[in-house]
């Protein structure tokens, strides 16, 4: 499995903006297995991706059990004007111990 084999869909929940002082956005991220879901089963994976569009690129992660891979949290994203495009990308991915 592959940073290729996901998708990232990135949901503008809130945005708040202040002027010249730039938007705080909330957002949410909805990620998509591409791969071969036959490949899952009985495994667990750390995903890894970076978030884009903000006046700092943001890290984070989430786990993949099998098909199941939801990030529950929403994030708080400053941006530099209101027309700033968020985006998200998988950069890795690191099988872990299933443990169940």
């Amino acid at each position: 499995m592959t940073a290729s084999d996901f998708t990232l869909s990135v949901l503008t929940e809130e945005k708040k903006c202040f002027g010249s002082a730039g938007c705080l956005v909330t957002i949410s991220l909805s990620p998509t297995f591409d791969g071969m879901s036959a490949t899952l089963e009985g495994r667990s994976f750390k995903v890894l991706y970076e978030i884009q569009g903000g006046e700092e690129p943001i890290l984070d992660r989430f786990t993949m059990t099998g098909m199941r891979a939801t990030i529950d949290e929403s994030l708080s994203v400053r941006t530099a004007s209101s027309d700033a495009v968020i985006t998200a990308e998988v950069t890795q991915v690191i099988e872990t111990t299933y443990g169940g």
